[in-house]
């Protein structure tokens, strides 16, 4: 068997669905972690990675698959407990939050 891990493509979404089918399917996966679809995923996260193992008949299985953004969802019920976290660091370092909606770097 083979490993390899690289960056996530639009052509991956089949091994990623297998993966899903073979985890407990798209219901459990939605209710964990909501709605998701695999290749908006990759096209829109700040980094996405798929871990592949190679099986003997040179098939590629999904075994893992990350992405990463770097903002917060808008329907993110978890914003309040963000907001805390991010006033109680800042009673220890200098901390400012930005966002490009309401406030331009710089001004």
């Amino acid at each position: 068997m083979t490993y390899s891990v690289r960056c996530g493509e639009q052509n991956d979404a089949r091994v990623f669905s297998a993966l899903i089918n073979a985890s407990g399917g798209t219901s459990l996966f939605r209710a964990t972690f909501g709605h998701f679809h695999f290749s908006a995923l990759v096209e829109y996260s700040c980094l996405s990675l798929i871990a592949l193992t190679t099986n003997d008949e040179k098939e590629e299985i999904c075994s893992g698959f990350l992405a990463i953004n770097d903002s917060i969802s808008a329907t993110n019920t978890e914003s309040d407990s963000f907001d805390r976290a991010i006033e109680e660091l800042s009673n220890h370092l200098p901390v400012k939050v930005y966002t490009m909606c309401t406030k331009k770097l710089g001004k």
